[in-house]
């Protein structure tokens, strides 16, 4: 039963490719809230998990952790990740471990993440992951690849962002099965004096149809935010919240596909500035 629900999610999720491992899936609460559309966000190194030119604002040690016990409902395909980041003669560097599980396979990346910055207007950063997937039965095997992401204050309140994904157009396996390739863009818009913060994404993978996503977030009061979203391929409505005492801020974020139903998802984080 559970080889049948992953079938069924890949054909869903995958409609018009054959399927490759490590598919794209939004890492933490808040980019799941916001449907995956905060690519051009700033603030260090929960949004350097986005793209590594999202680092830029990273000021002191943070470390950060996320978790989604069962990804679509399906019992035992689970997500989780960890970060841990600090600037080095004001370079912000970042190491992540994330894993994909389900009974028998698993997906795990480790990634090494620096961002600089100039005059605080423009950031730009590169993020080396090496994959690592196993099949029971079948052994292990492993690859690097290269992202590379920019980001740029355009306007006060305006920003816009982009990300290359495998740009170093890794496969992986004895097949030489290659790993997702896409190029996206991003943009933020904050009207100043709302608390409103609104996003928008394309992006682009080889083979694959454009996917879309839109987000907003509402910062209530000081301590409590609130988040929607939405994407396309895969069709989600997304919504969400974030509780922020510093220096620990919680968030939880929740995904909702019309046949997959929903998946929950939350991070901890801590930022000592």
């Amino acid at each position: 039963m559970k080889t049948l629900k992953a079938v069924v999610l890949v054909a869903l999720l995958c409609p018009s490719r054959g399927f490759t491992a490590f598919e794209s899936l939004v890492p933490g609460a808040r980019a799941a809230a916001l449907g995956g559309s905060a690519l051009a966000v700033e603030g260090g190194l929960v949004a350097g998990a986005l793209s590594p030119a999202g680092l830029r604002g990273l000021r002191g040690l943070a470390i950060a952790a996320w978790t989604v016990p069962s990804l679509f409902g399906i019992e035992g395909l689970s997500r989780m990740g960890f970060s841990a980041g600090v600037p080095i003669a004001s370079v912000p560097i970042a190491l992540s471990v994330s894993t994909l599980r389900l009974r028998g396979y698993y997906e795990t990346s480790l990634s090494l993440a620096a961002a600089i910055s100039g005059g605080g207007a423009w950031a730009a950063g590169l993020r080396l992951r090496v994959e690592m997937l196993g099949i029971e039965g079948y052994g292990q095997t492993s690859v690097p690849a290269l992202d590379a992401g920019v980001s740029c204050a355009i306007a006060p309140g305006y920003s816009i962002a982009l990300l290359l994904t495998n740009a170093s157009a890794a496969r992986i396996g004895a097949a030489g099965e290659p790993l997702p390739l896409s190029l996206a863009v991003g943009c933020a818009y904050a009207p100043g004096g709302t608390g409103a913060t609104l996003y928008a994404r394309c992006s682009k993978e080889l083979l694959s149809p454009l996917e879309w996503n839109l987000g907003a977030e509402y910062v209530v009061v000081p301590e409590f935010t609130l988040r929607l979203g939405m994407s396309t391929e895969p069709s989600l409505v997304c919504g969400g919240v974030g509780i922020h005492l510093a220096p620990v801020a919680v968030e939880y974020g929740l995904t909702h596909h019309r046949q997959l139903g929903e998946t929950h998802y939350l991070s901890v984080s801590i930022d000592l500035e």
